[in-house]
């Protein structure tokens, strides 16, 4: 479940937050614990550590942004999510929105990028992948994934089993995060990200899958990248 905590002035901007949330979340099949505050000070007292902080940065002493501060402190991997006016901010870790969530789809797209990553923390699992393949989120076994393909914007899951799911993120933003994980990808290529568990040989053009698949190297400079990245692989797998 996703913790999410606002602190708004007015109660109206609480509730009607609180509810658009609520019911994006549902719409996805994710459970959503939402608590609305006045007062940054509230949230300390109540000593809540919300994977999602939504506040406005317009009130006069600016308790917000300090209650944001320290809330960072006890959970680094918190998402600040700032609503109001933006021009004398310069605390860059926040993703800046309008006051406008209802209607300006450009800012649902923000948040739903921000809530994914929240969801992605709540849900970490080195040998776990989870996506959202509309309408809901899918997890993985990384065990069964034998590469990601990049399609424009999207990204497609090829599993050992034949099937095939897309979603929408950036094959470079996939490969961060994947280095995080208990798991090794190989980059062979701008379009191709592959499980190293599933390569079972390589030449200077192409890899050679364990299903007998074939994809194509990049560069000189992908093979040598690969030489090096399964040449770690197999020391660590020795320890």
């Amino acid at each position: 479940m996703i913790k999410i905590a606002i602190c708004f002035e007015k109660e109206a901007d609480n509730a009607f937050i609180s509810s658009e949330i609520r019911s994006c979340f549902l719409k996805r099949h994710l459970s959503v614990s939402i608590l609305s505050f006045t007062h940054g000070d509230e949230l300390l007292q109540e000593k809540i550590h919300p994977d999602i902080f939504i506040y406005s940065c317009n009130n006069e002493d600016g308790k917000n942004k300090e209650t944001a501060k320290k809330l960072k402190t006890d959970n680094p991997d918190m998402i600040s999510m700032i609503v109001g006016d933006i021009e004398n901010l310069t605390w860059n870790e926040q993703l800046f929105l309008k006051p406008i969530l209802k209607s300006d789809q450009t800012n649902r797209k923000d948040f739903w990028e921000k809530a994914y990553k929240a969801y992605e923390l709540c849900t970490n699992d080195d040998l776990i992948f989870n996506y959202y393949h509309r309408p809901h989120y899918v997890s993985t076994p990384f065990s069964d994934i034998l590469y990601f393909a990049s399609e424009a914007r999207r990204i497609r899951l090829f599993s050992i089993d034949q099937t095939q799911h897309t979603f929408y993120e950036k094959l470079d933003d996939l490969e961060q995060d994947l280095q995080k994980k208990a798991c090794k990808f190989v980059r062979i290529h701008k379009s191709y990200l592959v499980n190293a568990s599933y390569i079972s040989d390589f030449d200077r053009n192409y890899i050679l899958l364990t299903n007998g698949e074939t994809l194509k190297i990049s560069s000189y400079e992908r093979y040598l990248s690969i030489l090096k990245d399964l040449h770690a692989c197999r020391i660590a797998s020795c320890k």
